[in-house]
């Protein structure tokens, strides 16, 4: 598992439960300047497909969430 993953996982898991897995993870060739990765969050039997918007560049006007606000 390379440490994107690993670092998406981690953060799926303070949100969802330490049960939570990630997989079927996708770097899609849309998303512009931010980095967008889909992948299935697997928690139980379900599994939803979910997409995670990183912002790779700081903008005074950007429809982004800055990467340093946390959800927890």
């Amino acid at each position: 598992m390379d440490q994107g993953v690993r670092d998406l996982l981690r953060a799926v898991r303070r949100r969802y439960g330490e049960s939570a897995e990630v997989e079927n993870t996708a770097i899609p060739t849309l998303g512009g300047a931010n980095r967008t990765v889909v992948f299935d969050l697997v928690t139980g039997e379900t599994r939803r497909r979910l997409v995670s918007r990183q912002e790779s560049y700081a903008a005074d006007k950007t429809p982004f969430l800055p990467s340093t606000i946390s959800f927890d």
